[in-house]
Parts: C-alpha cells; structure tokens; sequence
C-alpha cells in the first residue's frame, strides 16, 4: 500500500535570480495540501546552452522517480534536523564512524556526556541549539570530579573533536535561527587531574628480593623482572616474541 494515495503535485519555486526552478513536491490538492517535499532538484527557466539543456532532462529524470519515491514511502527522513534536535544522535552515529582500534575515549566519552546530561541536567537528549560554552565547561568539571589522571582530558579532547564535527555540518544555531560557524566548546580547555595518592614504588632491596625468588615457571619470573627493569607493562610483554 503506497504512503499517499492523493496525487502528487509538482510546485516551482524561483530562484532568487529567477534563473531556475526549485521544485517541490506535495501530497494532496491545493484546497487540502498535505505534506510537502523540498527535493533539491532544480531546471532552467529558459535553457540555452547543451549542458542547461542536458540539466532539465536529467532534473525531469530525477522528478519523476522522486514523485514515485515520494507516492510510495513518504517524505525522506531529515537527518540533519534530527541531529539538530538532539546532539546525542549526532554524536552517536559520529562515533560509530569515527571508531577505531586504539579510540576507545570516543565511545566512552558518549556515554560520560550521557550520564552527565542525566545526573546534572535531568535530561536524556538536548536540543544543538541548548548547547553552550557554559555547558561545555560544566561538562569538563563534571568529568574532572569523576576522573584522575589523563581521563578527564582525554574524554573532553573528544567531545570536542566531535563538537567540531558538529559546525561542519552546521547543528549550531543562534536564537534567529542562523547558522553558528564555530563550537561552543572551542574555548573551553582540556585538563587533566593529577591523583592526590602517592603511587607504590619498589625499593632497590625489594628488587633484589623478587629476583632471588623461586618461580615454578621460570618464563613467568624473567617477563616479571624484564617488566621491572624497563617499566613496561604486561600487556607489553606479553605481545613480546
């Protein structure tokens, strides 16, 4: 069963050279419109070279399976206004391309401005145009309080790589509905939070002691010594060959 079973009308709109056609597509008639589609597609009023020519045969193309799409399934679902109207939808589906091997701070960032739009603000999504520096800046002492160490700065260094992402699709606007050409975080520095707990060291004696100790497995002990002495990791080593 088709979306509309009205007919689809086509309407012009002029360019504002009044040099081409905008077209738009409308379920219904024009006493009872119904919805109504801004295809993109555009013709010549009066062609004059092959290529213009060439451009309304292919706009009268592209119009005539656009009427069949729209007849069939409805208008096209705006993602960039859905992304507008919740940031969360942006920065999931940005995450989601953006994921790699060694970045797991992007994910993790997402779920931290989650959890902080939850605890802090009482709400699970939020409108682009609500976000502000001052929410920006909330966000980063909210993960300084939570995190120590590299991961406060490293959850915010990529919420504002994303935030950065989200200009150059133009989520941000002001009150007037204009497009805001850069990020409200953009000001907003990235900190680290040094641990107030002094780590454990071992002392030279310790060292000693742990090498003259028996190990039923003797690869065990050398990786365990060869990680005291160059400070590797045993994630480290392990890879080892």
């Amino acid at each position: 069963m088709a979306h509309f079973e009205e007919k689809i009308y086509r309407v012009k709109r002029l360019t504002p050279d009044e040099e081409q056609i905008r077209w738009t597509l409308r379920a219904g008639d024009i006493i009872r419109p119904g919805y109504t589609w801004a295809t993109k597609i555009r013709s010549w009023v009066n062609p004059k070279t092959k290529q213009e020519k060439e451009d309304n045969a292919n706009a009268e193309i592209d119009l005539i399976q656009a009427e069949k799409n729209f007849k069939e399934y409805g208008p096209p679902k705006d993602e960039n206004k859905e992304q507008r109207e919740n940031l969360l939808v942006f920065y999931k589906n940005y995450s989601a391309s953006n994921l790699m091997k060694n970045n797991r701070h992007l994910a993790g960032s997402l779920i931290q401005f989650k959890l902080f739009l939850k605890e802090e603000k009482k709400c699970t999504e939020i409108h682009s145009e609500k976000v502000t520096e001052s929410l920006c800046t909330d966000f980063r002492d909210w993960l300084l309080k939570k995190f120590n160490g590299e991961t406060p700065g490293n959850y915010f260094a990529r919420f504002k790589q994303m935030m950065k992402a989200g200009v150059k699709k133009e989520l941000f606007r002001d009150r007037k509905g204009n497009i805001i050409h850069f990020s409200p975080a953009a000001d907003v520095q990235c900190l680290k939070n040094p641990s107030t707990k002094k780590k454990d060291a071992l002392t030279e004696k310790e060292y000693q002691l742990i090498e003259r100790s028996i190990c039923f497995n003797d690869e065990i002990k050398k990786a365990f010594v060869f990680g005291l002495y160059t400070g590797m990791r045993w994630c480290d080593v392990k890879v080892l060959k």
